[in-house]
């Protein structure tokens, strides 16, 4: 299950059931679509509209923080939610998951591409009984000092996919950082996404200046354990200078991992050996 998203994966015993596709291609903004869901308690209706953006959850009110949603036109109303989002060729891309009632068609989806992973797992299974006997799951434990002295900084890294900037100084704010890593074509490359709440983040991004000198400083760090990920300084004479100069630092360390050079990596592994 995917606790943020509020989407799980049910293993059911029955076979050659009928399903639609799952589309492996670009979602095209401003393409068909169309809705089949329960509305009302109506049985399979189904409905066509445009795809109106992809956009994070953070700007949907009371939607989540930290993910990317589907906003589609089509109509739906109480009963569709659960229900399928298909592209013109039928092929599905997203699961239904609320709508805004302040405005007309303002309809969301979770992106299949975000959560077709959750069949898939080769975790641990959990068979839920029914009724009275339903367990819910476990919160998730604090780490532990193993899991901290276990924890491998790269690989945490370049995992990262939601960030969260903390500003100790008016100097060099949150918005400041935020605009230049955006501004970063990397940043949409990977899907990277900014949050507003901390606790919705994979890393922290933890900008400071330091009082009576021009130094400022970053720290990247897992939100889980508080392991120190990464860090800079630079010496400048403004703020909006120094945030620039750290989403280059920080999109160069990211891309050290998440593409690194074949020649960089043959050179590390020829020293060990």
């Amino acid at each position: 299950f995917d606790e943020r998203r509020d989407v799980a994966a049910i293993k059911i015993s029955a076979t050659d059931l009928p399903a639609a596709p799952i589309s492996n291609e670009e979602i095209k903004i401003g393409g068909k679509s169309y809705v089949i869901s329960n509305p009302q308690g109506l049985n399979w209706t189904v409905a066509d509209g445009l795809l109106s953006q992809m956009r994070l959850a953070d700007e949907i009110p009371n939607a989540g923080n930290g993910f990317r949603v589907l906003q589609f036109s089509a109509p739906i109303s109480a009963g569709s939610s659960g229900g399928l989002l298909t592209d013109e060729k039928g092929q599905a891309i997203g699961l239904i998951v609320a709508s805004l009632t302040s405005g007309q068609n303002l309809n969301f989806a979770i992106p299949f591409s975000s959560v077709k992973g959750l069949a898939n797992t080769s975790g641990k299974i959990m068979s839920f009984g029914s009724g009275k006997s339903l367990e819910l799951p476990l919160p998730i434990r604090p780490p532990t000092a193993i899991d901290i002295v276990n924890s491998d900084p790269k690989e945490i890294l370049r995992n990262a996919k939601i960030f969260y900037i903390e500003s100790d100084s008016v100097l060099i704010s949150e918005k400041m950082m935020e605009n230049s890593l955006m501004k970063k074509p990397e940043f949409e490359k990977w899907k990277l996404a900014i949050v507003k709440e901390a606790k919705t983040a994979d890393v922290m991004i933890n900008v400071e200046h330091q009082l009576f000198t021009f130094d400022y400083r970053f720290t990247m760090s897992d939100r889980r354990t508080s392991i120190v990920l990464a860090s800079g300084k630079v010496t400048v004479w403004d703020g909006k200078i120094a945030s620039d100069k750290f989403a280059k630092m920080i999109i160069a360390k990211l891309k050290a991992l998440k593409e690194p050079n074949p020649a960089s990596e043959k050179k590390t592994s020829e020293k060990k050996s």
